[in-house]
């Protein structure tokens, strides 16, 4: 779809939400006038669920309208990697996805189940969807129609310095394409380990393993885990929303301030974040505090079914092992999935009991 077309439906879809807030309803649209021979209509699929889930995360409408008016909508080099049909914003906080008329049946028929899970949970590793809406278009009495996901994206890709990619799924065969592409199972070394506490590891894990028991009771499959290891930058003061956040935000501080230890993003049990944006929050390594390090699922839509069955059948036929095709019956796939991260991502040095 034209981006242009695009951009001003994302415009159309947030600022009337804004003017209406919990009263638009599921089968509300939104219609703007013609322009030339072109007509423009916009519908809305559960604004109050996507509210809630906004609530919850402390994203605003005005941070996601700033955002979008940043600039443009862009392509990644990291989508392009992973999934060509997304675009993202300037300042790379937003993702833009189309879906197909397979991918809207799978989102339409299992949201309730994500929405309720996700606003259940105190943290999840699955995409955190913001809106989700159709575009109709009509131009000369011909219209067509596609929908979209809105959601925050994995990693700020902005301001920072990113060491690695990983893209894992516990199949140790697969390995990057190309050098300098977004590394895989295969290319797993200790020195992409996350070296965490063994309470940050127990944290991660718990929240990892939660997620993955709720898309095995989905049936889902063929899912990954994206890991970015940033190197953070200096912030000599707590953050408020609306500030500057980056290298520049201290930039009349003198330099005595400029070298005083970056303060962590995530706080004291109990206390509440102070920052509220579309920037997720990342984790801490001990070994290595200059370093970010981010998690989150992708392609948690893909059901073990007769597609997935059939790929699986051939990968077979053709002599691949069981054990690396990635197409797995969910509860194996879970299995093989956690069993990965915790003997290789996240490796325990501490004896038990």
């Amino acid at each position: 779809m034209d981006q242009r077309i695009l951009h001003i439906a994302l415009g159309m879809v947030f600022s009337d939400l804004d003017r209406n807030s919990r009263a638009v309803r599921h089968d509300d649209h939104i219609a703007v006038e013609a322009e030339g021979d072109i007509s423009l209509t916009v519908r809305v699929f559960w604004p109050d669920v996507f509210q809630r889930m906004r609530d919850k995360f402390h994203i605003t409408l005005g941070e996601i309208r700033d955002e979008l008016e940043h600039g443009p909508l862009v392509v990644s080099e990291l989508a392009g990697e992973c999934d060509s049909g997304c675009l993202f914003s300037a300042r790379e906080r937003i993702v833009v996805r189309g879906l197909s008329s397979d991918e809207y049946a799978m989102f339409r028929d299992t949201f309730e189940a994500f929405s309720s899970y996700t606003l259940e949970q105190d943290e999840t590793l699955l995409p955190l969807h913001i809106a989700f809406f159709r575009i109709e278009t009509s131009i000369k009495l011909k219209t067509k129609s596609q929908y979209f996901t809105v959601s925050r994206s994995l990693f700020p890709r902005q301001n920072h310095e990113h060491l690695f990619f990983l893209d894992l799924k516990g199949c140790s065969t697969r390995a990057r394409t190309e050098e300098g592409g977004i590394l895989k199972d295969g290319d797993v070394t200790w020195e992409h380990e996350m070296s965490f506490t063994q309470q940050e590891r127990e944290d991660v894990l718990r929240v990892l393993k939660n997620d993955v028991h709720f898309l095995q009771n989905l049936n889902m499959t063929n899912y990954s885990l994206m890991v970015a290891i940033t190197k953070r930058y200096v912030q000599t003061s707590l953050q408020l929303p609306g500030q500057p956040y980056g290298p520049d935000a201290n930039e009349n501080e003198s330099d005595d301030h400029k070298k005083t230890l970056p303060i962590r993003h995530d706080l004291a049990d109990g206390a509440k974040a102070i920052r509220a944006d579309l920037v997720p929050k990342p984790r801490f390594c001990d070994e290595h505090p200059e370093w970010e390090y981010y998690f989150g699922l992708i392609d948690v839509q893909t059901p073990f079914k007769t597609k997935a069955k059939i790929a699986r059948a051939f990968r077979i036929a053709m002599g691949a092992s069981k054990e690396d095709i990635s197409n797995m019956p969910p509860l194996e796939y879970g299995e093989r999935f956690i069993n990965f991260m915790e003997s290789t991502i996240f490796p325990s040095y501490f004896e038990e009991g």
